[in-house]
């Protein structure tokens, strides 16, 4: 069904770009049995600017602080939208069955991921969670949204497919984490 729809799209196609950068060896080869010229295809697999993404105090300080964070606060940090596949009952279920003390906090970001989402609001009090969890929404800046939440998490918890690539984060933020697959 995918490549009958690209080779739609090429076929009407009154042009082809000069350059096309595609994500991954295998999309390549699929674009250039499309008929697409190979040369003008480059591969920038999943990756990360290591120039932009390095442990830095000074913003974890300011994401801890905009948060009223003390450096003595113990933070769980987790980046994903609100979906099933995400599942983040099965996170909070976890986070529950610990102990924790006023010292610990839940920071959470995402697409639905704020003080609107009434399932997510239920799962946190129904868990005894409230006051616990930070629910702080989708964020505009990765950058500034990962030295805010992987940054200033003392501990970063992955639970998703993007398990990779969140743990190169984490890693290059100097944040330890936890991968996870949390069952439903």
């Amino acid at each position: 069904m995918v490549s009958e729809v690209l080779t739609t799209c090429y076929e009407g196609q009154q042009w082809i770009p000069h350059h096309i950068i595609s994500c991954a060896f295998s999309a390549k080869q699929a674009h250039s049995k499309m008929g697409y010229p190979a040369e003008r295809i480059s591969v920038i697999q999943n990756s990360v600017d290591t120039s932009l993404y390095y442990p830095n105090s000074e913003l974890r300080s300011q994401g801890r602080r905009s948060f009223g964070f003390s450096d003595n606060i113990r933070v769980i940090g987790h980046v994903g939208r609100f979906d099933v596949n995400k599942n983040h009952f099965g996170l909070l279920k976890a986070i529950a069955q610990c102990t924790l003390d006023a010292n610990v906090k839940v920071l959470m970001c995402g697409t639905d991921i704020d003080d609107h989402n009434d399932n997510l609001r239920q799962m946190i009090n129904g868990l005894g969670l409230s006051g616990k969890v930070w629910c702080i929404g989708q964020q505009r800046d990765m950058r500034h949204l990962l030295a805010k939440n992987c940054s200033c998490a003392t501990i970063f918890i992955l639970t998703n497919s993007r398990i990779i690539r969140g743990a190169l984060y984490a890693i290059l933020l100097g944040t330890e984490f936890i991968i996870k697959f949390i069952l439903k």
